[in-house]
């Protein structure tokens, strides 16, 4: 079930809801995603918001999309600091520096509170 949060830009709140699913193993490696559309019906929202979703997810390494056969979850990461750690590459490798990487976590702890 998806709860929508007013805080995020609606396809980050499906999105980072889904990233927890597929980190906590509620969703399985292999398992299959319900289509863009049925989602978007399901919520009640336009499907190219289901869609920017999914492609966040892809970006994430999370999910597999796979042209006209569905989104399914990839087999990796397989926890949370499996994910972590993959982030961490992708933004050292993007050229950030431990110091703003540490500016950033801060500015997200004071945010989350």
């Amino acid at each position: 079930m998806i709860i929508l949060n007013s805080k995020k830009q609606l396809f980050e709140d499906i999105a980072d809801q889904y990233e927890n699913y597929i980190l906590s193993g509620v969703l399985k490696p292999n398992e299959k995603l319900p289509s863009v559309r049925e989602l978007a019906l399901q919520l009640a929202i336009n499907p190219n918001t289901v869609e920017r979703a999914y492609k966040l997810l892809e970006t994430r390494g999370l999910i597999k999309i796979l042209f006209k056969k569905g989104s399914y979850v990839t087999d990796t990461p397989k926890s949370s600091f499996d994910a972590l750690s993959l982030a961490i590459d992708k933004i050292i490798n993007m050229g950030y520096t431990l110091d703003e990487i540490k500016t950033q976590l801060a500015n997200k702890e004071r945010e989350n509170k």
